[in-house]
């Protein structure tokens, strides 16, 4: 038994009818000769493969393991099997007939296959057949690939490979006279190795392969176009390249059904003429099938004159006998074959019942013969294995089959079968044909052989000539073709293939250079006869299409003619194929715009919403960047949120919103505005509470930390608490004891300049923490400063109360900050008790200068501090919500009753507090107001209880301390307005105008508080202009260390000003002056100049002493030098001393600063009555004018009296240099002077002398001042000259004399000499 796998229903090519009746008719022979296997009975079992591979696989398996076998329609004739009489033989027809055999029809096992008739079948079994040492004969397999003795070593073929086509079609390209050649390839993995040796057959004929490169797909160098798939699409893109490389020769290696697909698509491009190069064993007509979209005859006029190659079938010598026959020839075989068929000899036309004879039946016939002639020299002739070895595939039977197949060599049908040792099919002719549909003479359409052949001859068959488009018939001779065939015409623009003539292309066409022809331009479509608009909604982008493409989702067309549909853009969509026009995203919402396309995207560790266009549905469709959705609307994002689209919705940092409520934005206002970090809505700082708005307070238990965030409260919080008290309390005690100490009068320039640059520094730092307030962007580390020095405004949060007394809320909060200020006033009240009570013997009258000027600097100091505490209420910062909240308590919502009726009880609380800083305005502005009345009155006792107010400015200047708290009232005000431009105007107006005012007026007592004052408005006028109007886009953290660096300056230097006063004021022992000298100037002004000289003059004096008219810029720093800053006041008693003002102020000063006094009574001096003592005013009333300095009239009279129990020194009647060193000498003896001591100088004559320095001074000698004038000069000019000058009293020039200065006094002529 043989087992045999045909093709005889279910595919294209279902040849296994026509071959059974080809291998049936040799199976007769081989039974009838009694020359071949007498004994034996050769039988087959023919089965269905279906030319499918999983079927013809699924078919061995069977009949290998399981020994079933699915037998074919077996003992009926070709009549009987079409039976629904529709004139096609199918797979549900002969199903009724289909037998299943086992062991007891198929008996013994086959010892041979006798197929596959498909490659890809053959392929699949070959290997298995081999492992399973089963003999192979194929009679229609021819894939190249199985010629491969590596993969297929036990493969044997009755059938050439079609590789053998490659030569034939290459040698038959060239014999017509062409030296290039398009082909069309099909996919990789059946076709590429019969390509590769297609171009090794171009390749050794020189003839081009034109097309693309498919070095890739195919092989290296292989040239031409591809189609992988029956795919209409791929066939119109290798038409296009048939078309383009303009070849008369197109070389097929695709099956039936592509080469119709081709065909096609060449003929909707006008590519005409061509000869195609085909597979000789395709079925006859099979260019007739109408399995494309073009009209048939276009596709048979394609195939018309192609020229196909196949396997000689038929031998040319047919009246050779048949090695397996008793007697039949090939031509006889041939006759019967036809008849069976019911066909006339030749005629391979579809018989009646629907398939074509296929001549592959002689290589089936030879299949049988192979076996049969190798199975009788196995079991006959040299009887060297048995049937059971072949029947159970012993190694030994299957290695004598394939050796006695290898060397087959018999006449068959198809020829001299004659197999070489390493080959898998015998050496034949290939035939070539010519598909002539209107041959002169013929009836209707034949295949003409016109040759043999076998590499590299041809057997020309005549007669006969070859026919061909646009030229005359090509003859056939013995020795070859009679003439070429001419290949297209090279054309600038389009090629008529038809005529091949060279043409313009018509409207709506362009010409196509790849293509080489005109072709209906990209836009429109060709319905064969014309190019037609593509509609709207359609488009097509190339040349020559037969049809538009409707736009694809996401994508529209609005205009006719086009080439590309368009994406829709960002914000639309298009769910729908062939539209004209996108749908919006917003289409019926509320806002529209706020609509878009989006999708996430990877973007690091997360995602982020991207733009996209051509969305395909709604569902693509998202709130856009800047927009967040709610209610099924997308909402404009306020101010604080992050809006990243597709509904990412995030709050900036520095704003809180509710998660439950993302749009209902806070914005966190302060210098904490860390505590509001941003991100998810909800979220605040560590340890903060997401339920208090915005992140205003700490989680119980937790105090505020550094960066926002709140942190454990500190085990010692309390004990610093109770420091910082400690130290309030200590420095209250101390301030008050500076204000209770501090002396009336004589407060010198260090004293002055501690307290401006002591109230100077207070107020820059209460006018920092009123700029904090404002919502500028401070730059770090600008912003900690002001942050720090919000303290300065009552800001409790640096003590962390919280840790102390727990949560407070913040009308509580607010009412101890607002009222904190009656604290230190209670304070200073009861020291100041205690103080009058123990120190000062119950005086509360005389002592309330005390207690009114510690109050009254407190409140002077801090007045900025206290308005901003009590006005906290009303200084509210607003919200992208549209609700306010107060600065200093965030979660209390300004003025609105519904929401937080908090607020109204804290504006009730601050309309009671505000009353005490203006009625302190009041308050001063009366006294200003009554000042100068007082002054006339000499009223010390006012100004001793006022002095707080006006020691600071220098005299007619008081007024100015209205200015200085008004100016901290409006700064502090400045504050509840709610703009920032606003309050940066203001204080700007604020400043500005007194900056001018304060360096028109100079108002502060000494130099250096001017300048102070200048220096911090200008600072402050400079940051204002900086960040309130101009510096949006400046380096910031340079700018923050700047200012930074500017504000620490300041301040370091008013602290030096102030430690260095305190220095010099603790330090009393280093006061500037040994002596300070009062005197009457017209009285003794020569003579207080010749004293301070003298005093110079010795070296027991190291220290400066000081004139009064020295310094008489500012007469009010007379009395401070006295008070702080003189060891000894002498008092040069002249006649006019006790009626100048100044000079009794001077020894005032003295008596209330302690300083020792030592008289000098001049010899014009009387002490005077008591009268004159006791009625001051009425003899010397500008005394009047001291009381500005807080010296009163009884002050003056007890200072006069005080003045006459001091040591006093009696000057001689006549000033000389030796009286001079007497009183110096008892100067100098200061200490060891007794109170009420009197020492007498000793008198000193002047006696007539002759003058023997070179330099002599002549002055009236008769008065004091001239004398003392004299002197002074005398000690001027000995610096300058070699010698001491000489004074000349009595006496006359010497001749030694040269230089003479004379001093023109009222009495000079009476001078003798």
């Amino acid at each position: 038994w043989l087992t045999s796998i045909q093709p005889f229903t279910g595919a294209d090519w279902d040849a296994g009818i026509s071959m059974r009746i080809g291998g049936q008719i040799l199976l007769e022979e081989v039974n009838s000769n009694p020359a071949i296997l007498p004994g034996y009975t050769l039988k087959v079992v023919w089965q269905d493969g279906l030319c499918a591979k999983p079927v013809g696989t699924d078919l061995f398996y069977k009949n290998l393991f399981d020994k079933k076998y699915e037998a074919f329609a077996p003992n009926l004739t070709r009549s009987q099997l079409d039976v629904d009489g529709d004139g096609t033989v199918t797979t549900a027809d002969t199903s009724p007939y289909m037998e299943e055999w086992g062991p007891v029809h198929v008996d013994p096992d086959p010892v041979g296959l006798l197929g596959s008739g498909c490659s890809g079948t053959a392929i699949n079994i070959a290997s298995l057949a081999s492992a399973a040492r089963f003999p192979m004969i194929s009679n229609s397999a021819t894939r190249p690939d199985l010629s491969d003795r590596t993969a297929f070593p036990n493969f044997f073929r009755t059938i050439m490979p079609d590789t053998t086509f490659n030569a034939a079609w290459m040698a038959i390209a060239k014999a017509l006279g062409q030296d290039s050649v398009s082909t069309v390839v099909g996919e990789s993995q059946n076709w590429a190795r019969m390509a590769m040796i297609l171009k090794d057959s171009a390749d050794r004929r020189n003839v081009t392969l034109e097309g693309e490169a498919l070095d890739i797909q195919v092989g290296a160098g292989f040239r031409g176009m591809q189609v992988s798939a029956d795919s209409k699409d791929q066939a119109a893109v290798a038409a296009q390249g048939v078309y383009k490389a303009k070849q008369r020769v197109v070389v097929l290696l695709i099956f039936a059904t592509r080469a119709r697909l081709v065909m096609c698509e060449a003929s909707k491009l006008g590519f005409a003429n061509g000869v195609y190069m085909v597979f000789g064993w395709l079925a006859f007509g099979w260019w007739n099938v109408a399995d494309h979209d073009c009209p048939r005859e276009d596709v048979a006029s394609q195939a018309d004159g192609f020229i196909s190659a196949n396997m000689a079938l038929w031998r040319n010598d047919l009246d050779t006998q048949l090695s397996c026959a008793t007697s039949m020839t090939a031509r006889q075989f041939q006759e019967e074959w036809y008849r069976r068929q019911g066909a006339a000899v030749g005629d391979l036309s579809k018989v009646a019942d629907g398939y074509s004879p296929a001549m592959e039946a002689t290589t089936t016939a030879d299949g049988v013969c192979m076996y049969a002639l190798a199975l009788h020299k196995l079991l006959v002739q040299y009887q060297n294995v048995t049937l059971t070895d072949l029947t159970r595939r012993t190694p030994a039977g299957f290695a004598a089959m394939f050796d006695t197949l290898s060397v087959s060599d018999f006449e068959g049908v198809s020829g001299k079968v004659t197999f070489e040792p390493g080959l898998a099919e015998p050496k034949s002719s290939v035939i070539l044909q010519q598909l002539q549909r209107h041959a002169p003479g013929a009836r209707g359409e034949r295949l003409f052989d016109f040759a043999y052949y076998k590499d590299p001859v041809f057997s020309w068959i005549t007669p006969g000539p070859l026919l061909f488009r646009f030229i005359s018939p090509v003859a056939i001779t013995t020795s070859g073709l009679a003439s070429g065939m001419p290949n297209f015409r090279t054309c600038v623009k389009a090629l008529n293939f038809t005529t091949n003539m060279c043409m313009d292309c018509p409207a709506k066409m362009e010409y196509v250079p790849f293509a080489g022809s005109c072709l209906c331009a990209p836009g429109y479509y060709t319905n064969q006869s014309e190019c037609i608009e593509c509609p709207a909604g359609t488009s097509m982008h190339l040349p020559g299409a037969t049809s538009c493409t409707p736009c694809e989702v996401g994508s529209f067309q609005g205009a006719t003619g086009q080439k590309t549909c368009q994406p829709c853009g960002v914000g639309s969509y298009q769910d729908s194929t062939g539209s004209s026009a996108c749908r919006s995203c917003g289409a019926g919402k509320q806002f529209p715009d706020l609509w878009s396309t989006m999708r996430k995207v990877s973007s690091g560790s997360g995602f982020i919403a991207s733009y996209i266009q051509a969305a395909t549905n709604f569902t693509d469709c998202h709130c856009d960047q800047g927009a967040w959705h709610k209610a099924d609307e997308c909402l404009a994002c306020i101010e604080g949120m992050v809006c990243a689209g597709m509904d990412d919705v995030r709050v900036a940092p520095s704003y809180f919103a509710p998660a439950s409520a993302p749009d209902f934005v806070f914005k966190c206002y302060g210098s904490d505005f860390q505590r509001c970090p941003g991100g998810a809505p909800g979220t605040c700082a560590e340890g903060r509470d997401t339920s208090v708005q915005p992140c205003a307070r700490c989680v119980s238990g937790l105090a505020p930390g550094t960066d926002g965030s709140c942190v454990e409260c500190d085990a010692g919080s309390p004990a610093v608490f109770s420091v910082c008290l400690i130290l309030v309390v200590v420095f209250l005690v101390a301030f008050y004891r500076f204000i209770d100490t501090s002396s009336p009068v004589g407060t010198t320039k260090t004293v002055l300049l501690i307290g401006i640059a002591g109230s100077q520094m207070v107020w820059l730092l209460q006018q920092l923490s009123v700029l904090n307030s404002i919502a500028l962007k401070w730059p770090a580390p600008f912003d900690a400063i002001l942050g720090f020095v919000s303290i300065f405004a009552f800001n409790l949060d640096y003590l962390n109360l919280t840790c102390v007394a727990g949560a407070i809320e913040p009308l509580s909060e607010y009412v101890v900050r607002a009222f904190l200020v009656l604290v230190p006033v209670a304070v200073m009240a009861i020291l100041h008790v205690l103080s009058v009570v123990f120190l000062h013997g119950g005086d509360f009258k005389g002592r309330m200068p005390s207690l009114v000027g510690s109050i009254g600097v407190m409140f002077g100091g801090f007045f900025i501090a206290i308005v901003s505490t009590m006005l906290a209420p009303f200084i509210c910062s607003y919200h992208p919500n549209g609700l306010g909240t107060t600065n200093d308590y965030n979660d209390v919502i300004c003025f609105d009753g519904a929401r937080d009726p908090r607020h109204a009880s804290m504006v009730g609380a601050a309309m009671g507090a505000i009353t005490i800083p203006l009625a302190f305005l009041g308050g001063v502005t009366w006294v200003v107001y009554a000042l100068p009345g007082k002054l006339t009155k000499g009223d010390t006792q006012f100004l001793k209880t006022f002095r707080f107010l006006f020691f600071r400015f220098r005299p007619g200047c008081q007024w100015y301390v209205i200015v200085f708290l008004v100016r901290n009232l409006l700064s502090a005000l400045v504050q509840a307005i709610n703009s920032r431009m606003v309050q940066v105007i203001l204080l700007q107006a604020l400043f500005l105008p007194l900056l001018c005012l304060s360096v028109q007026v100079k108002p502060w007592a000494v130099l250096g508080g001017n300048l102070m004052d200048i220096n911090i408005t200008g600072f402050l006028c400079f940051l204002l202009t900086l960040f309130g109007l101009f510096l949006n886009d400046a380096d910031d953290a340079a700018l923050g260390v700047m200012c930074s660096a500017a504000v620490i300056s300041l301040l370091v230097t008013m602290i030096l000003v102030i430690v260095y006063g305190l220095l010099r004021r603790l330090l009393s022992n280093n006061k500037a002056f040994a002596y300070f000298i009062c005197h009457h100037k017209a009285g003794a002004g020569n003579f207080a100049r010749l004293l301070k000289i003298s005093l110079k003059e010795r070296k027991e004096v190291t220290k400066n002493v000081f004139v009064d008219s020295d310094d008489l810029a500012d007469l009010a720093n007379l009395f401070g030098y006295v008070g702080t800053d003189t060891e000894t006041l002498v008092v040069v008693c002249s006649k006019q001393i006790l009626s100048r003002p100044w000079c009794v102020g001077e020894v005032t000063t003295a008596m209330a600063a302690d300083t020792p006094v030592i008289r000098v009574t001049m010899p014009d001096f009387e002490w005077p009555e008591a009268t004159f003592i006791e009625d001051y005013v009425t003899y010397v009333p500008d005394v009047m004018s001291l009381s500005e300095y807080g010296i009163s009239e009884d002050m003056v009279k007890l200072a006069l009296r005080w003045l006459e129990s001091q040591p006093c020194c009696v000057f001689p009647p006549r000033v000389s240099s030796d009286s001079v060193a007497g009183l110096v000498g008892l100067l100098l003896k200061r200490k060891a002077l007794a109170r009420d001591s009197i020492e007498k100088i000793a008198a000193q004559g002047n006696k007539p002398t002759i003058a023997k320095s070179e330099t002599v001074i002549i002055a009236d000698m008769s008065a004091n001042e001239t004398v003392s004038a004299a002197l002074v000069v005398q000690a001027l000019l000995k610096r300058l000259l070699p010698e001491l000058p000489e004074l000349l009293g009595e006496g006359t020039l010497g001749s030694t004399t040269k230089t003479c200065c004379l001093l023109c006094s009222r009495g000079i002529w009476g001078n003798p000499a």
